[in-house]
């Protein structure tokens, strides 16, 4: 097998150990997953909300997961390691899946927009933007938006600074898709004027100076008079 086929073989594994995570994860707050490669083996970094549930007592699920993943997906020796997200409200993967059990719970699509964006903003994001498209509230699809703050949307401003998550709500009329958008409060962005506080150093004059200038005019308005 060549080096490009080796390449893209290994992508799509992490894919589908991603998507496997994401299905069977999904009720101990997953928001996303790390997988790096090490002489040792295959390191795989998990970012959940509710971190002892997925250990487990004494360990037992977390050995139970690991023999899963090397047993489906031929991973070498994968070791496991559990991160708790401090902050869920500026998680993106976790707020779009809280939405999506609301709408799925059966509450307004509007009001859980809404909410969800204010807490977004009270937790300290600089921005952000919930939209919910499908079939809702009627039969024909919308796509609703609830935005706030300041946030970006073009450019590598917007590809580096913003952080999205997807979710997806089934509902009677059909599939509803959550799509949320936040800044991060910190984010250095490249048209941001930082002030440093500092007042501006006023320009000294030297004395006389006026006078020089005053007489080297009357000097030349003189010759010209003479010449004419």
């Amino acid at each position: 097998m060549g080096i490009e086929k080796q390449l893209v073989a290994e992508k799509v594994k992490e894919l589908q150990v991603k998507e496997f995570l994401n299905d069977s994860l999904t009720r101990v707050g997953y928001s996303g997953a790390e997988i790096k490669r090490t002489p040792l083996g295959t390191r795989i970094i998990l970012n959940v909300l509710r971190p002892g549930r997925i250990i487990g007592r004494g360990g037992h699920k977390i050995k139970e997961l690991t023999r899963t993943l090397q047993r489906k997906f031929n991973l070498e020796n994968p070791h496991i390691e559990v991160r708790e997200v401090e902050v869920p409200e500026l998680d993106p993967v976790i707020q779009a899946k809280r939405i999506a059990s609301s709408l799925e719970r059966g509450f307004h699509f509007k009001r859980v927009g809404h909410r969800a964006l204010s807490k977004i903003i009270e937790a300290g994001a600089l921005g952000a933007e919930v939209t919910i498209s499908g079939k809702i509230p009627g039969k024909r699809g919308r796509v609703w938006k609830f935005t706030g703050g300041y946030i970006k949307h073009c450019g590598e401003a917007s590809d580096v600074s913003m952080e999205r998550g997807l979710a997806v709500a089934y509902m009677k009329p059909g599939v509803i898709g959550i799509q949320v958008k936040i800044m991060a409060p910190g984010v250095q962005l490249p048209d941001a004027i930082l002030r440093t506080g500092k007042k501006p150093t006023p320009i000294k004059e030297e004395p006389g100076a006026d006078k020089t200038e005053a007489k080297s005019e009357k000097e030349e308005t003189s010759n010209g008079d003479s010449q004419n």
